[in-house]
């Protein structure tokens, strides 16, 4: 009864959509005997490209309250290059749709994969920051951090950093990829130039914000105002600073 969220813990929640319109329809039948507090809430992960009006309307009756979409990237290039299968226009008409309703959105961006430019990370900048001031989260990994049997580490010319883990209680270690690194050597440098500064710059933002703790949301602020602050970016950095003042 203390319950007031349920994650479903889905890659994609939204896959079979009759599924979750089924879900959905229980849930409101549920909420409206009495039977679920009508005050419970939902999370779930899911496929930009598999959200559409009738399912967002049956999710947000039933009362979901935030969905995780892996966006990836903003760039139509990057888009190509993550195998995505949908346009950058389906990507901004959804998120639209998606705003319009009372559903928190949740979008997870990499900012520096193998084949991006400058001018890919300057357009993932701007429009994260654009959708944050609009209200919605954001999850922003720095790079490519490739699971097992991911596809794009096999691809030729991949640049790859590892690193070796020691066995706790042993005197072995083993490798582990650690992440891919930008073809683009201006790209690269800006990763390193993030490395080398992010842990001055959070406890410097930390004591001007009076932010205690720093969530994947917070994390994803500093990513961007540490690239706005390199990149001599002011007007995005104004927009970051008061995306913090709100934290």
């Amino acid at each position: 009864p203390q319950t007031e969220t349920i994650f479903f813990a889905d890659d994609d929640f939204i896959l079979n959509a009759q599924r979750c319109l089924e879900v959905c329809r229980g849930i409101v039948e549920a909420k409206g005997e009495g039977k679920l507090p009508p005050s419970l809430s939902f999370i779930a992960n899911t496929r930009l490209n598999n959200l559409t009006p009738d399912l967002l309307s049956a999710m947000e009756e039933a009362g979901w309250r935030i969905i995780l979409c892996g966006v990836e990237s903003f760039s139509p290039r990057l888009l190509v290059e993550y195998e995505k299968k949908y346009k950058i226009e389906a990507v901004h008409s959804t998120l639209e749709y998606l705003l319009r309703t009372q559903i928190h959105p949740y979008l997870t961006i990499i900012l520096f994969s193998p084949e991006c430019t400058m001018d890919d990370v300057v357009v993932n900048v701007q429009e994260c920051i654009r959708y944050a001031l609009r209200g919605a989260g954001l999850g922003i990994y720095p790079y490519v951090m490739p699971l097992p049997g991911c596809r794009m580490i096999e691809r030729e010319g991949m640049e790859i950093e590892r690193l070796r883990v020691p066995i706790p209680g042993t005197d072995r270690s083993i490798e582990k990829v650690r992440r891919l690194l930008p073809r683009d050597p201006v790209v690269r440098e800006l990763l390193y130039q993030m490395d080398r500064s992010l842990e001055e710059r959070q406890e410097e933002l930390g004591r001007r914000y009076h932010i205690a703790h720093f969530s994947s949301r917070l994390y994803s602020l500093l990513f961007l105002h540490v690239i706005c602050e390199t990149l001599d970016l002011k007007d995005q950095l104004k927009d970051i600073e008061y995306l913090l003042t709100k934290a």
